[in-house]
């Protein structure tokens, strides 16, 4: 069972893509862990499906456990009146929707969306239709097919009398009447104040290019965007401390039943392989493939399941709406109860730690359900209250969750340790990347025209540039990576298969460690902030000593900051020219150029060229 992306056809025969993760177990005799024959196979979402909206999924699935809220901004360009942006978020619910007839009802759809429009309005229907369209046929069509093919909707109702309740081909019906119309703010102005930072947001590439006045076709950047809950605020002190109760008494390996529905109709979330398949029937179509399938014969972790789908061939999973931000959430509520353990003052630790030994583990187990189930601790037995007296002494902490304060915390410390050991870092910078703008990150998206070996690369308009950044943040991700990847690699001279700087070191000598963390921006770029020790590099007061101690040392100190650091651009005229665009262009080659002359004067023009364009920022009100 071969996907059929990796088999090329030549003149010479066949030939078969590997990577190394499959290539070794095979010349084992072994199934790759991720080959189609290890229950991966999930079939081809038919061709007539596939420009099933989002909206119309919902309306078509069996689970549901997100809502949206869709914040819609109009161009305050009055010859754009029909370019809007903004973006929409998904946010996990406390109820699991779970439906036994279908399609699902507009009143249950309208139930989980809202939007919010600032602009001077009217909002055209044509941009609600676009955003949120549905179309009864299409819909029927496709469960139908999903009734014939895929095991878990043979046994789910259709019903024609709730599909009656949808138009032909319009939004969903209601919708307008939930809206949220704010007509007094400046769209422009709030979402510039929402959205601030030095660089420009990809929605301001957005314009009207090719849409005449009388078109009720609208342009619309919309970013999926969703809400995470890194400080487990959504669940309930009761399960932390049951969570870690079990986690004194777990075997390795052992996960708890996490239920995600507090609904008539309980799904549990750990080991339901038909949780995602019923989520989201385009990505899954035949039912198969789910995530933790008992079936498998090599079982693939939660966490490499998703990595696996956002780094498959098929798009479908990086380019949907919300999946991401459902495995995020999941993964953290994981985090949360899997990694939570009490700590103990030092004081009390003996006597917390003889109690615990004379307690058994049932014992225990029996106090987290009870616990857990909301139940009275006037109703446990001596020996349960037992248990309950040691949770007076210790504090239950979840350090393991990405973005929780608990983890930045964990951050901090590692920062220290490095300091302890090495000393103080002697840089400190963040990195921008700009994928928007960059010819690397259209080749990564998919776009094979782009020559990279030219240095004036043809591009996609910034328009449709812009709304490829909307559309594959994974994309967008890999290209951060690979920008950092190479960075150190080129500029600061980091071996990364060695672990250490290479040999010829680099613009700043020889990188000994480095530290660092990526966030987003309120304007969609990722961006890290990095710490650099240097090999050599002097402490604070090793420096002022030296400083103090050697007048030569003082001058060539003070003389190197001179030359790097400038508060104006090179004194170099340059013809005006507005389409000048650096960030989608190559550098030009010194090898090009025959004395040091040349390319002196290349090299001060071209950092004229861009400080103008990049560096020189209008002051906002």
């Amino acid at each position: 069972m071969l996907e059929k992306s990796g088999v090329l056809s030549r003149s010479s025969g066949a030939v078969l893509l590997l990577c190394e993760d499959c290539r070794v177990p095979l010349t084992k005799g072994k199934i790759p862990r991720f080959a189609l024959a290890n229950g991966l196979f999930r079939g081809n979402l038919p061709e007539r499906f596939r420009d099933l909206t989002w909206v119309e999924e919902m309306v078509c699935s069996i689970y549901r456990t997100t809502a949206h809220v869709t914040r819609l901004y109009q161009s305050s360009n009055p010859t754009d009146p029909l370019v809007f942006h903004g973006n929409t978020c998904a946010h996990d619910m406390n109820v699991l929707s779970t439906a036994t007839v279908l399609s699902r009802t507009p009143a249950d759809i309208l139930g989980q969306l809202s939007v919010v429009f600032v602009g001077p309005g009217p909002l055209k229907d044509s941009a609600l239709k676009s955003i949120f369209r549905v179309r009864k046929a299409k819909i029927w069509d496709f469960l139908l097919w999903l009734k014939d093919n895929n095991s878990l909707y043979r046994t789910r109702l259709l019903s024609l009398e709730n599909l009656s309740l949808y138009a032909d081909d319009d939004s969903v019906p209601g919708l307008r009447d939930a809206v949220i119309v704010d007509s007094d703010l400046s769209s422009q102005e709030t979402f510039e104040e929402e959205t601030a930072g030095l660089e420009e947001h990809p929605a301001s590439m957005l314009s009207n290019d090719g849409v005449s006045d009388d078109s009720s076709t609208p342009k619309i950047f919309v970013e999926a965007m969703g809400v995470s809950d890194p400080e487990g605020d959504k669940i309930a002190g009761r399960t932390y401390t049951a969570s870690a109760l079990r986690n004194l008494v777990r075997k390795d390996g052992e996960q708890p039943d996490l239920i995600i529905s507090r609904g008539s109709a309980p799904i549990g979330e750990y080991k339901n392989h038909d949780l995602f398949p019923g989520m989201f029937p385009t990505l899954d179509p035949f039912g198969s493939g789910g995530f933790e399938d008992p079936l498998r014969p090599f079982p693939i972790s939660f966490l490499k399941h998703a990595e696996y789908c956002l780094d498959i061939c098929d798009r479908s999973f990086r380019y949907h709406k919300y999946f991401m931000f459902v495995v995020l959430n999941i993964l953290q509520r994981r985090t949360a109860h899997l990694h939570t353990h009490f700590t103990v003052r030092r004081s009390h630790f003996d006597s917390v730690a003889r109690k615990l030994i004379s307690l058994s583990p049932e014992l225990i187990q029996s106090v987290a359900n009870h616990l857990e189930k909301d139940g009275k601790v006037m109703d446990l037995t001596p020996e349960q209250l037992e248990v309950m007296g040691l949770l007076t002494k210790v504090n239950a902490v979840a350090a393991q969750i990405p973005g929780s304060q608990a983890s930045k915390i964990k951050l901090r410390n590692i920062i220290r340790a490095y300091m302890g050991f090495i000393g103080m870092p002697l840089i400190f910078f963040t990195l921008n990347t700009n994928a928007a703008h960059s010819p690397i990150m259209q080749v990564i998206f998919g776009d094979e025209t782009v020559d990279l070996g030219k240095r004036f690369p043809v591009l996609a308009t910034a328009s449709e540039r812009a709304l490829r950044l909307a559309k594959d943040p994974v994309a967008a991700a890999d290209f951060f990576h690979f920008c950092v990847v190479k960075f150190f690699s080129h500029m600061l001279g980091w071996n990364f298969e060695e672990s250490k700087s290479s040999e010829a070191g680099s613009i700043l000598g020889k990188v000994r460690a480095f530290f660092g963390t990526c966030e987003y921006t309120e304007r969609a770029n990722l961006h890290g902030h990095f710490l650099i020790w240097l090999q050599g590099g002097l402490n604070p007061s090793e420096l002022h000593a030296r400083l103090r101690d050697s007048q030569d040392f003082q001058e060539r100190f003070f003389s190197f900051f001179e030359h790097i650091i400038h508060h104006h651009l090179p004194d170099v005229e340059l013809p005006e020219d507005s389409s000048f665009e650096p960030r989608t262009q190559r550098p030009p080659l010194p090898s090009l150029y025959q004395t040091i002359e040349e390319w002196d004067e290349v090299f001060l023009t071209e950092i004229k060229a861009c400080g103008e364009v990049l560096q020189r920022h209008l002051c906002r009100k």
